[in-house]
Order: structure tokens, then C-alpha cells, then sequence
């Protein structure tokens, strides 16, 4: 899936297969959620602990799907969204 074009070159950004794409952000199928990280963003840290931020996004992504002309599904969809996003740069910061 293409990103971008880089200005420099002109070379397009991809998307790596099996990452996901929110907005402008990307979820990474190589940073990992952990427990604590996902429970202080109130997400479902049971279920989700230990796997990547783009199979999380598509697990939460399922039920907007299901209803995209459901305001309230697409509300819910975002305030997720955004939550999995400071998670997944928070369990960023801790790989550095």
C-alpha cells in the first residue's frame, strides 16, 4: 500500500504488508502491546497483550466495518483508534 512519495527522490512510501493505516498513522506489525501499556490507554489488555499494534487495529476496526454509517460505531471506532495510537508510541519509546 503506498504512503507517500518521498520528496527527495521521488520514490513512493509503502506500507509494509500486514501493517495498517489509520488516518496518516501507521499500526506496526513489530512493536508489540504490553498489558500495562494497553490498560493505562483503557484498552482490552486480556485480549490484546503481546500482540502487534496492526492485528489490534484490525480486531478493533472489525465492528466500525460492520456498521460504517453508524455515527456512534465511527465515534467509538476513533476514540479507540487514538488510544491503540499513544499505546503503540508509548511501547515505542520503551524498544529505544
Amino acid at each position: 500500500m503506498q504512503q507517500g512519495v518521498d520528496p527527495s527522490d521521488g520514490q513512493p512510501n509503502l506500507v509494509e504488508e500486514g501493517e495498517t493505516k489509520w488516518n496518516d498513522y501507521i499500526f506496526s506489525k513489530r512493536v508489540f502491546a504490553t498489558g500495562g501499556t494497553l490498560k493505562v490507554n483503557k484498552l482490552n489488555d486480556k485480549k490484546y497483550d503481546g500482540k502487534s499494534y496492526a492485528e489490534i487495529s484490525k480486531d478493533l476496526y472489525k465492528e466500525y466495518k460492520e456498521r460504517p454509517n453508524d455515527a456512534i460505531a465511527r465515534r467509538t471506532w476513533e476514540a479507540l483508534a487514538a488510544r491503540l495510537q499513544q499505546a503503540q508510541e508509548a511501547d515505542k519509546l520503551k524498544l529505544k
